[in-house]
């Protein structure tokens, strides 16, 4: 026998076709966001107690209401759409460059924005915990 690769490429040399990797290309937006990420950031209310985004972090992601009200105190929690989280990336000027958007059917990153860090908990901290996501940092509370 032949692994699979071998057969495809012994049968497309038999008709003249050339294999290639499938290349995927994002679809462009038409155009980008009118406002700048510090201004779309802003325009997003904080989440609220049995608002859609706060029932999705502590019933659909089990996290404690203590952790959500650290992180809305922080200010790096907003209420997207569709009952989403937006959680912000920070540069080390305090400033938003963006944000993770996580909810119970979409994963993204703002729009024109740069990923940097979540940042949650004391900054003196003698630890640091790194997680490939903030829900996954916020679990850790």
């Amino acid at each position: 026998g032949v692994s699979f690769v071998e057969a495809m490429n012994a049968v497309a040399s038999l008709v003249g076709f050339v294999p290639a990797e499938p290349a995927w290309e994002r679809r462009s937006r038409d155009r980008q966001p009118d406002l700048s990420i510090t201004e779309r950031w802003e325009a997003r209310r904080k989440p609220w107690r049995g608002s859609s985004t706060w029932r999705y972090l502590t019933d659909a992601r089990r996290l404690p209401e203590r952790i959500v009200r650290v992180a809305i105190g922080a200010n790096v929690l907003r209420e997207g759409p569709h009952g989403s989280m937006w959680a912000a990336h920070i540069d080390a000027g305090d400033a938003v460059t963006g944000w993770e958007e996580r909810g119970p059917d979409w994963r993204g990153f703002a729009t024109g924005g740069a990923k940097v860090l979540f940042r949650l908990g004391n900054p003196e901290a003698l630890r640091l915990c790194v997680t490939e996501a903030a829900i996954d940092a916020m679990s850790l509370g």
